[in-house]
């Protein structure tokens, strides 16, 4: 007896020991990083000198005019969805629990933000997508279903009910600390872009919103699924500012919270575990860091979490309706059109749910085959809807119907596999748990929770495990996601983005909250509230590194609309050329952050056709590139090194040693040599004429055209 109580208290201090430093290594180490605003909390004493340069009252204004913007848009969105919902029959149940509500009133959401953002689409496709036509749009999607939103609004405040215990003091500061990390990450939206967010997308939704009509920098593999998001950004920065725009991902990453808590609410979690659901969400940096942020990542992972929600009620629903079945197919479709790689994703994971349904029942074979089939049929005609709108814009913009697939032959491991040895990559897969905790890169973005891995160890003590009994639709869920996942990071080279797989890891945290809640409820009193301390110093320390890193990388609009960046070496290189371009000056963009190029430079600045000669020419005789970059009229050049060889893929490195005689470039900042570098092109007697020059026209939009057209 002595023995076995003193094994006990071994394993328990194991236990804890495992747990403290799982967490203690992950704030250490991964958490102090944040690759997607390139801030290190090691860089802390330098932030109350930037405090000093911040406007306060400017700062608070915009910040609530910025929530203001997005809670107008979000009704839009709310109110076109339930329009659409009630036209599928789909009328929540009056009676339903708070976070089915809130699930329904999530859903209404996307599936009004997939309407809306494919009017966009088109309208921007055909030039036409104009501030006042925005507004008409935003107007028509808000009004069409106002009045179902009150009624929803008063119906579910007049059937408020809570049926579950309440929690105990440590549980209540639990949960408001995670409200407050949550609250906090809105700041996100002040703070300098992601390296993807300039290159691509928010740059991309910029150009678009200041010039009406679709138009890109870069030929990215997949160009129209970046707009079926991206093109949000632009409608709503044309209405309400590019602050409220980045705030789009976070009523995103707010909608895949709700969705994750009723999933663990009808996997069978109780209170205590589903707050602990939270915590593991709003302390995985891999996505608390993209809040805020203008990448894609959370927008097109959001219908991927819904549609997973929607498809295991359906699973445990007496009589599957088919309107429910169309549902789950917009949402899967919507998430395919947004993330090419959710074909396989969401797709697969739908194969494998329905698959082990007709194998893990009790009905009869050829009954269950037909039912299943039948589903996957109508699930199949929702996302089929959204296809087939993928397929015409990628006629109207890109002239090919089929562009995505010819576009996919872009998409290989050398893109993706940089942030490591290619020999550590089996190594990565076979510890993927322990990776994508404890490895952060510029790659990776983030880590997930450090509490998945702190827990884990609970599974092995057989009384835990046998207070734990899943469902078979839980069960499915659950193989579904690890079959998928492990398949995922071994087929495919794109292992640490977690941001593609996390509704995949949304749905493993749900038996390690079950775990951790049946933990925390075994533990006597003094190592519970041990525990407890822990995680509380965890959200601490998640609340302290948003505050810093929102303001330590604060990056506004000036007086004219001008986005500022400061002390990023990223950045730094563009502010010469900001400073003396005249107005209207063409910039020849080889780095990722043109989006702080002054906002007439921006607009001028190199696009995708220019690219697509320049780089071609860059493999010639050097005199034929620079023949090329001066009757394009280029009067700078921002050159980042690694964005220019890697990204643009260019044959040749602009320097002033394989210049010609006519044409010299002056380093307005650093040095050939430098990994950024900003120059000035000067020529004497060129042996031909600058034939581009950008204007704006009658209508206030920057454009490029021929001097010669004008002549």
């Amino acid at each position: 007896m002595n023995l076995n109580r003193l094994s006990n208290h071994i394993m328990k201090f194991v236990f804890l020991a495992w747990f403290a430093l799982s967490v203690a290594i992950f704030m250490y180490v991964p958490g102090r990083v944040s690759y997607i605003h390139w801030e290190n909390l090691a860089n802390f004493p330098g932030l109350f000198a930037k405090l000093t340069r911040l406007d306060w009252g400017a700062y608070s204004l915009d910040l609530i005019s910025a929530i203001f913007g997005i809670a107008i848009l979000s009704i839009a969105n709310a109110s076109l969805g339930l329009f659409t919902l009630q036209k599928l029959n789909m009328e929540e149940k009056k009676s339903a629990a708070a976070l089915s509500r809130l699930a329904y009133l999530s859903t209404a959401l996307l599936i009004g933000y997939g309407i809306l953002s494919t009017l966009y689409l088109f309208l921007a496709a055909i030039g036409h997508l104009t501030p006042g036509i925005t507004i008409i749009v935003t107007s028509i999607g808000f009004l069409s279903g106002a009045g179902r939103l009150k009624n929803l609004i008063v119906s579910w405040a007049a059937n408020k009910t809570n049926r579950e215990p309440t929690l105990d003091k440590w549980q209540k500061t639990l949960r408001w600390l995670a409200i407050c990390v949550l609250s906090l990450s809105v700041l996100y939206s002040s703070s300098r872009l992601s390296y993807d967010s300039t290159a691509v997308y928010f740059s991309d939704a910029k150009l678009t919103a200041m010039t009406n009509h679709i138009q890109y920098f870069t030929d990215d593999s997949f160009v129209v699924s970046v707009f079926q998001t991206a093109i949000e950004f632009s409608a709503i920065t044309q209405v309400f500012g590019d602050q409220t725009a980045r705030l789009f991902s976070w009523v995103c990453g707010l909608i895949i919270i709700i969705f994750s808590l009723a999933l663990g609410e009808e996997f069978g979690l109780n209170r205590l575990a589903r707050l602990i659901l939270l915590i593991l969400l709003v302390t995985s940096t891999a996505f608390l860091d993209l809040m805020g942020d203008g990448k894609v990542d959370l927008a097109s992972s959001a219908p991927a979490v819904a549609a997973v929600y929607w498809m295991f009620l359906e699973q445990t629903a007496i009589t599957p309706g088919k309107s429910r079945l169309v549902l789950i197919g917009l949402l899967a479709g919507l998430a395919m059109v947004a993330r090419p790689f959710n074909v396989i994703l969401v797709g697969g994971f739908t194969g494998l749910f329905y698959l082990l349904s007709i194998v893990r029942t009790n009905e009869d074979v050829s009954v269950k085959i037909k039912r299943r089939a039948t589903s996957l049929l109508w699930i199949g005609a929702g996302a089929l809807g959204f296809g087939i709108l993928h397929l015409l814009a990628n006629w109207i913009i890109l002239g090919d119907p089929l562009a995505m697939l010819s576009n996919a032959s872009k998409v290989d491991s050398s893109a993706w596999q940089w942030a490591f040895e290619p020999n550590q990559l089996l190594l990565i897969r076979l510890l993927y748990p322990f990776s994508v905790t404890f490895l952060n890169t510029p790659q990776s973005l983030g880590n997930i929770s450090p509490l998945f891995i702190a827990f884990i160890p609970a599974v092995l003590a057989t009384t835990l495990r046998s207070r734990i009994q899943l469902t078979r639709p839980a069960a499915n869920l659950l193989i579904s996601a690890i079959t998928l996942l492990a398949l995922w990071i071994f087929l495919f080279f794109t292992v640490v983005e977690i941001r593609y797989v996390f509704f995949l890891w949304i749905i493993l945290f749900l038996p390690v909250s079950q775990w951790a809640s049946a933990t925390l409820a075994f533990m006597d009193t003094f190592l519970r509230n041990i525990f407890l301390g822990i995680i509380i110093g965890l959200l601490l320390f998640i609340a302290l590194r948003i505050l810093f890193i929102s303001f330590d990388s604060y990056a506004p609009l000036d007086g004219q609309g001008n986005p500022q960046c400061y002390d990023s070496r990223f950045c730094e290189y563009l502010r010469p050329i900001n400073q003396k371009a005249p107005t209207g000056a063409q910039v020849l963009a080889l780095g990722a952050f043109r989006y702080y190029l002054r906002s007439d430079l921006f607009a001028c600045s190199s696009k995708h056709e220019d690219y697509r000669i320049l780089r071609e020419l860059s493999y010639e005789n050097p005199d034929v590139f620079w023949r090329e970059v001066y009757r394009r009229g280029y009067q700078f050049i921002a050159y980042e090194n690694d964005y220019t060889t890697r990204h643009l893929q260019f044959g040749l490195i602009p320097s002033p040693e394989n210049t010609p005689p006519w044409l010299t470039l002056e380093p307005i900042y650093g040095k050939p040599g430098d990994l950024q570098i900003a120059y000035q092109i000067h020529t004497a007697n060129p042996p031909l004429n600058a034939e581009r020059i950008c204007e704006m026209n009658n209508l206030d939009i920057w454009e490029i055209h021929s001097v010669s057209a004008d002549n």
